[in-house]
């Protein structure tokens, strides 16, 4: 879960990792139909306000 991308340190920190982990053949859960690694990604939304209805949307597709 990544709650803090307002901040742009966290937010660059973040980037780097994403590029280490799809360099390292792990597929983001929106492209990753037949991925054998799959990155969960969730998110605040601005401000800092947590979704949780999103977040059950995202475990309802990942149990499908």
């Amino acid at each position: 879960h990544l709650g803090m991308l307002d901040d742009p340190d966290y937010r660059a920190r973040w980037e780097r990792k994403r590029a280490e982990y799809l360099e390292a053949g792990v597929q983001p859960l929106e492209g990753a139909a037949d991925a054998d690694k799959i990155l969960i990604e969730t998110e605040d939304q601005s401000g800092g306000a947590l979704d949780a209805e999103e977040i059950a949307r995202v475990i309802d597709k990942m149990l499908s």
